[in-house]
């Protein structure tokens, strides 16, 4: 057996080799800044495996924080100073404008400024190609694996991050990321359904109520579903009881079988337009997230939005910051600014999105979200909610397959 001389075996557990993949860019870049030597990987890691052994044999003071309760490591950051620029790439008004101009008089000499995007693909397809210069994106569940994993995300100083503190329980150490290394959850939601109380006679509670209530709904007016496979494929595979992220191919066909004869009954599949016709009843049977839905029913009497009794789709977007951002001081302390309880209720009232900072639900002007269930999901019922990961080419490749054989009976 040949061993290339640029490889080291390391026995160890599988899910230490992102760790050892950072030690060893980490070990090249010093070496190369203090003296200008080029190390291989294999000298890189094995400079790297002997601290990580000597961290873990109890060599000194462990650097992780325990406000969150992971095992994230301090990043040498603590003790300097903002940066004086910090830029942020979000979705558009997903941020109160009086939140960036407060964190600016708050850190005076700190710039803030947002540029957008549209989608989570146009975000993700930025990032990989390394433009922007961005210090903070605004990722949802699906994308914090493959971009912490491709090296694109910062490993949060949880040092840095003392409003940690604040989390809820449920929305600390997700299983898309159980340490919370690479991310902190912004706000939270789910994919339900509204419906026009003034048409429909039924009172659809579950997922499946919803699906079987299409075709006598399609009889009284438009229909829709949000577009995409994640929305039809993976709703309707937790309505059937199936994994959404299952690697089974029998999966993604009970799927397709359950969805063609529902097809036609199913008027349009558009997610931009939703609120807008929704509040306008032009639509009599909808799916729906759940900030449209809560904005949605609010302005029109007539409508019923529905927090699904049983499984559901539940989703999180997510603070991250930018493994070669150039401001991960200044990007530290804006996460850690919105996670402080009066933030987060201005960042609820302004987006109509959960905040996951438990302090903020009990301050004065809370009320208006707190008691209203379609926002503050009671936490058995959220229970019953799924993450859809799409955790890797097959399970996207069978997701997209069984989406175009659901399309061409349309």
């Amino acid at each position: 057996m040949s061993i290339n001389d640029d490889e080291i075996r390391i026995l160890a557990p599988v899910e230490s080799k992102r760790r050892f993949d950072r030690v060893a860019r980490l070990s090249q870049e010093n070496a190369l800044r203090t003296t200008g030597a080029r190390l291989s990987r294999r000298q890189a890691l094995g400079l790297g495996a002997m601290a990580l052994l000597v961290a873990g044999c109890g060599g000194g003071s462990s650097s992780s924080s325990t406000s969150s309760g992971g095992g994230a490591k301090a990043s040498g950051l603590a003790g300097k100073p903002l940066e004086s620029d910090l830029l942020i790439y979000n979705f558009s008004e997903y941020v109160d404008p009086k939140d960036i101009k407060a964190f600016m008089k708050a850190n005076a000499g700190t710039t803030v400024k947002e540029t957008y995007y549209s989608s989570t693909d146009e975000m993700e397809a930025k990032v990989k190609a390394g433009g922007g210069d961005y210090d903070i994106i605004v990722p949802g569940q699906n994308s914090i694996p493959v971009l912490g994993q491709g090296g694109h995300l910062y490993e949060l100083d949880h040092e840095l991050l003392p409003n940690l503190k604040n989390l809820q329980p449920q929305w600390r150490g997700l299983e898309y990321d159980k340490e919370n290394t690479y991310s902190v959850v912004k706000n939270w939601g789910y994919t339900g359904f509204f419906y026009r109380n003034d048409v429909l006679d039924e009172q659809p509670k579950t997922m499946m109520e919803f699906f079987e209530l299409l075709p006598t709904a399609v009889k009284k007016g438009r229909t829709n579903m949000l577009e995409g496979t994640t929305l039809v494929i993976g709703s309707a595979m937790i309505a059937l009881g199936l994994d959404p992220d299952s690697e089974n191919p029998a999966d993604y066909d009970k799927a397709v079988k359950f969805l063609q004869p529902l097809a036609k009954s199913i008027k349009t599949l558009d997610a931009s337009t939703v609120r807008a016709d929704g509040a306008a009843g032009r639509l009599v049977l909808s799916q729906g997230w759940s900030t449209d839905m809560t904005l949605i029913a609010s302005e029109n009497k007539n409508v019923t939005a529905v927090a699904p009794d049983g499984p559901a789709e539940r989703w999180a977007d997510n603070w991250s910051i930018l493994a070669d951002a150039k401001h991960p001081v200044a990007a530290h302390a804006w996460i850690n600014y919105m996670l402080d309880p009066k933030v987060a209720l201005r960042e609820m009232k302004y987006t109509g999105a959960p905040t996951p900072v438990a302090p903020a639900w009990d301050l004065p002007g809370a009320e208006k979200y707190r008691d209203n269930p379609l926002v503050n999901v009671p936490q058995e019922k959220l229970n019953n909610y799924k993450f859809i990961l799409s955790p890797s080419p097959k399970v996207l490749n069978l997701r997209q397959q069984a989406y175009e054989k659901f399309r061409a009976t349309r």
